[in-house]
């Protein structure tokens, strides 16, 4: 559920860089910080599947 939220996030991002809500610099960053997070979570869940 949380890597779905996530996910969520980004693609929220993509639709206020495309309306032009937010300055593009502002987005790549949000979408940086974004990034380690999300993969962090894939790792998660493949080691808690892993254990099952």
């Amino acid at each position: 559920m949380a890597r779905r939220s996530a996910i969520e996030v980004a693609a929220w991002l993509d639709i206020i860089a495309r309306r032009g809500d937010a300055p593009l610099p502002m987005i790549d960053h949000a979408l940086a910080r974004l990034e380690p997070v999300v993969a962090m979570l894939v790792r998660l869940i493949k080691t808690s599947t892993q254990r099952a």
